[in-house]
């Protein structure tokens, strides 16, 4: 299943804390907030959606500015609130933005950066991603306040009132896995700070991983999701229950990545299928 951008919000200039509606929509959800505070140091003391903690992907400040990006897998569908909560008076900016299609293991996203740069008019800042076919999300902070263009392989999606706190993307997927950046220009000599992370496509798999399960006294062992049944019983992985009447030799490594059935004429009571 392929990312796809969902809708972008944000809302500006409010002392803390700083609370805006956002809507997601589709399937396979993932959500990122982004932050910028004009206060030297770390203020931001927590932010939800819908009630539920996100978890902080990365922080970045230069002078009295301060970038957070924050992200949550899953949220909840339709329309939510964002709040922040900073631990002192401070003017927040808040931007959001959604996506469908996105991994939803809880290691996502799966690489970040960060950078900052003063007298400066460009800012790029490049990771790696550790999967192919990701896309790239980034929370941009210049001090100039007009006139910021995206670079090359980059979106604006969602821009404050004074065009200094912006939520971009990479609109696209990144194939091969490769070093891949994200670039706001601006007018002016100034700062320029950004949180960028990646994040993954969904796939949906089998949960099995290298290791031993036992049930009835008879273990079942997977190596690189290969593995031999050495006795008849009842095995339980990720928490779905498999009944093999008679010892089988099952090899799962071609079907990595895509829904795979076990046919009764492999003497398999039940189907199973995980996801990430």
């Amino acid at each position: 299943m392929a990312i796809a951008f969902d809708a972008s919000v944000g809302l500006q200039l409010a002392t803390g804390p700083l609370t805006f509606a956002h809507t997601c929509t589709g399937s396979n959800r993932i959500l990122f907030v982004g932050l910028t505070t004009i206060t030297a140091g770390d203020v931001v003391t927590g932010v939800t959606y819908a009630g539920v903690a996100m978890t902080r992907v990365n922080i970045a400040s230069q002078g009295l500015n301060c970038v957070y990006l924050y992200c949550l897998v899953a949220p909840a569908s339709w329309a939510n609130n964002v709040v922040a909560t900073v631990g002192v008076a401070d003017v927040v900016y808040g931007r959001a933005a959604s996506y469908t299609g996105a991994s939803q293991v809880s290691s996502t996203p799966d690489n970040t950066a960060a950078d900052a740069v003063s007298g400066a008019t460009t800012l790029s800042v490049t990771l790696t991603p550790s999967r192919d076919n990701c896309w790239t999300v980034a929370i941009f902070r210049n001090d100039i306040d007009n006139n910021s263009t995206a670079g090359t392989g980059t979106t604006f999606r969602s821009i404050d009132g004074l065009n200094s706190t912006i939520m971009g993307d990479s609109n696209g997927k990144i194939h091969p896995a490769a070093a891949t950046s994200l670039t706001e220009n601006w007018a002016g000599s100034g700062i320029g700070i950004c949180c960028m992370a990646s994040f993954g496509p969904f796939t949906a798999s089998l949960a099995l991983t290298a290791g031993g399960y036992t049930s009835t006294g008879s273990a079942l062992s997977f190596a690189n999701t290969k593995g031999i049944l050495t006795a008849a019983g009842s095995y339980a992985l990720s928490g779905v229950s498999l009944s093999f009447p008679v010892p089988r030799i099952i090899n799962l490594s071609a079907s990595r990545g895509t829904a795979q059935t076990f046919s009764a004429a492999q003497n398999v009571a039940q189907t199973f299928v995980a996801s990430h």
